[in-house]
């Protein structure tokens, strides 16, 4: 009996550093961020990391960039809000949703596609105005973003003439730029990382000529749990998630390229 009370004992002692790691815990409740399209690729690989360092892992309800998700209003269930458009931050604010103020953790960053070494010799945005040159732009906010760039450069009458082919999302706008039917893309610079294609090259949009927009998170009200909504707020100001942004080029130092 001695024996089995030692053992039972033993077991317990064993046990009970393993059990108490969050790591280990079963059923941990995962984080819920309403996630912007285009910054899902990068959050996918920031919410691996977080499981192995947190022990918890992330839900990434994703939501278009100009309108918050009706879920985040109706279930009242999400954690974190994520997004790069100030007016639709504003807002949730406006509506009460947010608990935190809107921290700016990175910025995405319209480009100029183009093949790899860029045979059409293509250096500028005033360049897609040449003569028999197809330029394709996204059917997603992009899309939109692509057409207030050319509008603020004051192209629309000679580089809009050009932009013919409006298909897809941030990469699948860059297929009919692989098949020969497009000379040039305009999308995200994230969205070639995401596309992982190997056979692109990128031409920047000077700073002064681009529509460069914030990354902007903020905890919700509606999260059940405020302080780890607000432990993975801390995780996104250190080292390790900022290398992650930029590997995806999401980090605000990239906010040129």
């Amino acid at each position: 009996m001695k024996n089995i009370e030692l053992l039972i004992i033993l077991l317990v002692a064993l046990l009970l550093p393993i059990l108490s790691c969050p790591m280990a815990q079963a059923g941990e409740r995962p984080l819920r961020i309403y996630c912007v399209y285009h910054a899902a690729h990068g959050f996918r690989a920031i919410g691996r990391h977080y499981q192995k360092q947190a022990g918890i892992s992330l839900q990434l309800p994703l939501h278009c960039r100009d309108h918050f998700t009706p879920t985040a209003q109706s279930l009242k269930e999400g954690d974190l809000y994520l997004t790069t458009s100030r007016a639709s931050m504003a807002k949730a604010r406006e509506d009460g949703l947010l608990d935190s103020a809107p921290q700016r953790i990175g910025r995405v960053v319209p480009i100029i596609a183009v093949m790899k070494g860029n045979p059409h010799k293509i250096r500028s945005l005033a360049e897609l105005s040449r003569k028999g040159l197809v330029v394709a732009y996204p059917s997603t906010c992009i899309g939109n973003v692509a057409l207030a760039i050319i509008h603020k450069n004051k192209l629309d009458g000679t580089v809009k003439p050009n932009m013919t082919i409006r298909t897809g999302n941030r990469t699948g706008v860059l297929n009919p730029l692989v098949a020969g039917k497009a000379h040039a893309a305009i999308t995200w610079r994230c969205a070639i990382i995401e596309s992982g294609r190997k056979d692109l090259d990128v031409i920047a949009i000077p700073q002064e000529q681009n529509i460069i927009d914030p990354l902007l998170i903020a905890t919700l009200k509606s999260s059940p749990d405020q302080a780890r909504a607000r432990a993975f707020l801390n995780y996104l100001a250190g080292k390790a998630a900022k290398e992650i942004l930029r590997a995806h080029c999401l980090a605000g130092e990239q906010a040129a390229e």
